[in-house]
């Protein structure tokens, strides 16, 4: 028995129905019509406005590496990560907890 009348929401469908639908593939042409059908005032975007926290803009740091003494300003946390080979949560939590140590005994941050 369903969960909720007219939905199907809690309806339990059979291992073969669930294989026929992980195999299946929208054509191209289905494709087409899903995007045309998504576009302009049918888009659930269409008119609304962006809220301020969305594509707010990079913040710039620099990292001072203790072992070469060398500091580097990087455009953003995610480039500073990607060149040190870091997470990029690991930059973002040393902000967070404002913390001023090195961080693995080598790199000190600090925003501009």
């Amino acid at each position: 028995m369903l969960k909720k009348a007219g939905s199907s929401l809690g309806f339990k469908h059979s291992k073969e129905t669930r294989e026929k639908m992980r195999d299946r593939r929208h054509s191209a042409e289905t494709k087409k019509i899903l995007s045309k059908t998504n576009k302009g005032k049918n888009n659930l975007m269409y008119g609304k406005p962006k809220s301020e926290s969305s594509g707010k803009p990079s913040q710039k740091i620099s990292v001072f590496d203790n072992k070469n003494n060398i500091t580097t300003i990087y455009d953003s946390i995610n480039a500073a990560a990607a060149a040190l080979k870091i997470n990029i949560s690991s930059i973002s939590m040393y902000f967070t907890r404002n913390r001023t140590n090195l961080y693995k005994g080598r790199y000190v941050f600090k925003k501009l």
